[in-house]
């Protein structure tokens, strides 16, 4: 009687009951029971041919070598991970912590890496005790996970690819780049995304007011709130590019592409929403595809997102690489390496996660096919 008479608390006891409904939902008790009985599954049924019944729903038996667990993101990355897996026939689940995660040679992690100050150095730490596991196969890799927004790393490891880049951490060191730099030069923040944290320099006056307000006490503005203090990161601009030309590369053999357009009044394109997809295999379009992986090959990185444009004798270039995708490319065409030649495939850039779990199913994200 007391309890139907007390609105607050049915309401408080309702709440409760559909959060532990949720987290205690029927597919984590499908993958919790399989992970039970896991050493009792014979391997050798394939994954359809057998099912289990519990209370009336029928789920298949996840079969494969492969388990995946996913990261729990804000932005569900995680969970199209997950029911990709499942529908593809994978054991997956959703994991927070490092700890939920078992050292053994069957796991497979996705982790989406994010860029906002509340989340870039939460996912390092975690992408960091992933690593310290001896058996698992991360994705993005350990070494993707230190690279992803950090350009001054980049700098440093892509140097052959990239523009010619000019780094300083010290004044002096500053003042003395400037007799031998050439305007315009692209200025960059070790982080951001989306050209958040790019300005174009126009003049020797405009290089050395940033090195007057990075060397400050408060330091040069820039996004999120945060400052850029003691270093200058620049790249020499290269004319001509009214696009970029965006390159997602999945383990060493699926890659679509995305044309985007410069945002109004500068160079730059990230950020801008001013795309065109890419559907047609052209001899450019190979040239472009051919050179994208030739560079995730040379660097190893097996989930790479590539900004390329044309250097000044017309070649490609790289000009920053990150270990996140867009989104926004929905009707883009992937294209798959397949014996030294390049072939369109059925699937969509909006099929960005089963492609994903198509490679983790072929084994295309050991280190070791990226040789091949």
């Amino acid at each position: 009687r007391q309890l139907c008479a007390d609105d607050e608390l049915r309401c408080r006891l309702g709440a409760n009951a559909l959060v532990r409904a949720r987290d205690f939902g029927w597919d984590r008790m499908v993958d919790r029971y399989e992970e039970l009985y896991r050493s009792v599954i014979d391997r050798k049924q394939p994954a359809e041919a057998t099912r289990y019944r519990w209370r009336g729903v029928f789920r298949p038996r996840c079969l494969s070598e492969k388990r995946i667990y996913a990261f729990d993101d804000s932005a569900d990355w995680g969970r199209k991970v997950v029911r990709a897996a499942r529908q593809q026939g994978l054991a997956a689940t959703l994991f927070k912590k490092a700890s939920q995660v078992p050292d053994h040679e069957d796991v497979v992690t996705f982790l989406r890496m994010r860029n906002s100050p509340r989340w870039l150095d939460h996912n390092r730490d975690l992408a960091r005790q992933l690593a310290e596991k001896q058996n698992i196969l991360m994705i993005p890799a350990p070494h993707e996970c230190e690279l992803y927004d950090n350009k001054i790393l980049q700098s440093k490891m892509f140097s052959e690819w990239l523009p010619k880049t000019h780094y300083a951490t010290s004044q002096a060191e500053a003042m003395t780049l400037l007799e031998t730099v050439q305007f315009p030069l692209v200025s960059k923040s070790s982080e951001g995304s989306a050209s958040s944290n790019v300005r174009l320099l126009h003049s020797a006056a405009d290089a050395e007011d940033e090195i007057a307000r990075v060397w400050s006490a408060a330091g040069m503005p820039r996004y999120h709130g945060l400052s850029q203090q003691g270093y200058v990161l620049w790249q020499d601009f290269l004319p001509g590019n009214a696009y970029d030309l965006r390159v997602d590369v999945v383990a060493w053999r699926y890659l679509y592409v995305v044309k985007r357009y410069n945002r109004d009044g500068v160079p730059f394109a990230s950020g801008g929403g001013r795309a065109e997809a890419v559907e047609d295999l052209t001899p450019e379009l190979e040239e472009l595809l051919t050179y994208s992986l030739a560079f995730a090959k040379a660097q190893r990185l097996s989930l790479v997102a590539l900004d390329v444009i044309r250097d000044r004798e017309g070649r490609f270039t790289v000009i920053e690489a990150s270990c996140g995708w867009g989104q926004k490319a929905g009707s883009s065409r992937f294209f798959e390496s397949h014996n030294g030649r390049w072939r369109a495939m059925d699937f969509r850039a909006a099929d960005l996660f089963d492609i994903v779990v198509k490679a983790i199913k072929q084994g295309a994200f050991d280190d070791k096919s990226c040789l091949s």
